[in-house]
């Protein structure tokens, strides 16, 4: 009769264990998913950050190319108006130096840009972190019960065993203190588990 109830115990021990483990797997193969797409998507933002970077500085450069051409013909054309071209000089380094703020204005804003992302990278990679270590403190609490689960179910079975041996020992001797004994070793062993637990 116990043979009927341990063998199909270890088969649903055998099938939960697996299922666990399957479970874990599957909690792995997302987490690497999840990973690899927050990965994809903070390289993509740099990447735009620094496509926009570039725009810009190459929209200054031909704005710069093309004031430089116009500013040379009208030099050309007004060597014979020295102070109009003067005058217009100072308008132009006024407008030069104008959109050179403005530039630098624009720059720093892409790179507050890039350091608010950056510390968004690093936001969520700490989070991916903390997350690995709770799985790791979960995985180590589960592994620890089920050692414990099994201790205890070796030394259910221990007992039991004991129980039936004292019981087919009085019978053969009729000494009932045998079963007395037995039970204050386990009085003894429960109060020696409970101060180890602690």
């Amino acid at each position: 009769m116990s043979n009927s109830i341990t063998y199909p115990s270890i088969a649903k021990k055998a099938d939960f264990d697996r299922r666990q483990k399957e479970a874990a797997h599957r909690a792995r193969e997302n987490e690497v998913k999840e990973r690899e797409r927050l990965k994809q998507q903070v390289e993509e933002r740099d990447k735009r950050n620094k496509s926009r970077l570039n725009r810009l500085i190459d929209a200054f450069k031909s704005r710069a190319m093309h004031r430089k051409s116009i500013v040379d013909r009208r030099e050309e054309k007004d060597k014979v108006y020295d102070i109009v071209r003067q005058e217009r000089e100072k308008h132009t380094n006024f407008a030069k130096f104008t959109t050179e703020l403005k530039l630098r204005d624009k720059l720093e804003n892409v790179e507050r840009v890039s350091r608010m992302n950056e510390f968004k990278r690093l936001q969520t990679l700490q989070k991916i972190t903390m997350s690995d270590l709770r799985y790791e403190e979960i995985q180590a609490k589960k592994e620890e019960m089920l050692r414990r689960n099994a201790e205890e179910s070796k030394n259910s079975l221990i007992r039991k065993h004991e129980i039936g041996d004292a019981m087919d020992q009085m019978r053969i001797t009729n000494d009932f203190s045998l079963l007395d004994k037995l039970f204050a070793k386990k009085k003894k062993g429960r109060k020696e588990l409970g101060e180890r637990d602690r």
